[in-house]
């Protein structure tokens, strides 16, 4: 778990098998559905995700830092490897994500990331200002 400054905003980062945002809790509240927040490529074939990792996970927490790296995915004609870098500073938490491509095969599409809510008026104050 990493939390800005008052805890009012509150990420869950699940890394074990992968890695994926399973909560963000703003004022105690859970906004995102069980599927949780993740990146992933689509091939010709197939979809892969970031919640399923073919190479063990290395987290490393310091200080305000916490970084999630090795985090692999794809499969023999394409694959990415990734590290995911969270940030607290005061009210803030900021995420980085970094992306290394390791074949020169074809995507057909990408997502970073993808972003489950657990209700659709999550947003609609943002849509709507």
């Amino acid at each position: 778990m990493i939390a800005d400054k008052s805890n009012n905003l509150q990420l869950l980062v699940d890394y074990n098998g992968g890695c994926k945002i399973s909560a963000v809790n703003i004022k105690g509240k859970n906004t995102i559905s069980p599927h949780g927040v993740y990146t992933s490529i689509k091939t010709e074939t197939k979809v892969f995700t970031s919640i399923e990792s073919t190479a063990q996970t290395k987290v490393t927490v310091e200080g305000d830092r916490l970084e999630v790296s090795n985090i692999v995915f794809g499969d023999d004609k394409m694959s990415v490897s990734e590290t995911w870098t969270f940030t607290t500073n005061g009210e803030q938490i900021s995420w980085e994500i970094e992306r290394q491509y390791l074949q020169n095969g074809e995507l057909d599409n990408m997502s970073m990331p993808v972003w489950n809510f657990s209700t659709l008026s999550t947003w609609k104050g943002g849509i709507l200002n």
